[in-house]
């Protein structure tokens, strides 16, 4: 090869190698703006998240209410009528208002019926009651169970 025909693909050489430069570092930027956007878009998501958090907190259930619905869930455990409960809540022993008792109430997983069962069990077995005073008793004004849920207790012994 000459010297002439050396000169001549030298600069071929360096058109083709800067090229390709070029276009590697095209290719790079634009992988870097889709990665911005991609982030751009999280951060976004994030934000929305977040206002969508924070408005909940704000229609959060009041820690009275939830407060009230744990003393519930106590005296559920402990065989309370639906309506001793509510008297027991918003007495001067647990001072909580008929909101936060209502709320506890609706919000409580409590079978009542089965309550008058234990309550009647306990009448009739433990304090040797007879049957026809245990009835009385569960519809006092003491257990406050209704005649349908007292009823339910003596179909079920």
């Amino acid at each position: 090869m000459t010297e002439k025909e050396k000169k001549s693909k030298t600069p071929r050489r360096h058109y083709i190698i800067f090229g390709m430069i070029v276009v590697i570092i095209l290719a790079f930027m634009k992988s870097c703006s889709d990665w911005m956007k991609t982030n751009d878009q999280k951060i976004a998501e994030y934000k929305e998240e977040l206002a969508q958090i924070e408005e909940a907190k704000k229609d959060a259930v009041p820690q009275e209410y939830l407060n009230a619905l744990s003393k519930a869930k106590t005296y559920c455990e402990m065989w309370f009528s639906k309506w001793r409960l509510f008297d027991q809540l918003t007495s001067k022993v647990e001072w909580f208002t008929e909101d936060s008792t209502n709320y506890a109430i609706e919000n409580l997983e409590c079978d009542y019926q089965e309550n008058a069962v234990k309550m009647w069990k306990f009448y009739f077995e433990e304090m040797q009651m007879s049957k026809e005073w245990v009835k009385k008793q569960l519809t006092s004004i003491v257990e406050k169970f209704t005649e349908e849920e007292a009823q339910f207790a003596i179909d079920n012994l």
